[in-house]
């Protein structure tokens, strides 16, 4: 356990996750860019450009409504400040790529307590690249 805690069971981990992050947000980009995207998206597009500017988080996707009527959302508004920077639907997706990503670093922890050193890796490679990840 001392060597996970000097880090050097995380280095890989984090060069895979800094690969899925990048992969992740260029297959969304590339998805949004061929119109691809959800529905969602414009929903939460519309939310977080609220926010950014101090606003309820309103969707005329959803007819007008308040996201907060329907469910809690708090991290919508810590991606709002991504908004001052552009305003674009990019943003979002770029974030989701990261933190879909760093879910990887528990899966890995998790597998380290109860496997060795090469299966813990290849458990989180296996979910890095899982599909259902992906989608």
């Amino acid at each position: 356990m001392s060597e996970l805690r000097r880090g050097g069971d995380l280095r890989p981990v984090l060069l895979i996750c800094t690969i899925a992050a990048a992969a992740y947000t260029a297959y969304a980009l590339l998805r949004h860019l061929h119109f691809w995207s959800g529905l969602d998206l414009g929903i939460f597009n519309q939310a977080i450009w609220h926010l950014s500017n101090f606003e309820a988080p309103l969707s005329t996707v959803k007819g007008g409504a308040n996201l907060l009527s329907d469910h809690f959302h708090p991290i919508l508004v810590t991606l709002a400040p991504l908004y001052w920077i552009a305003d674009e639907p990019a943003l979002l997706l770029g974030a989701q790529g990261v933190l879909v990503a760093a879910s990887i670093v528990p899966v890995f922890l998790f597998a380290r307590e109860r496997l060795e050193r090469f299966a813990a890796y290849a458990v989180a490679v296996a979910y890095a690249i899982f599909w259902g990840v992906w989608a």
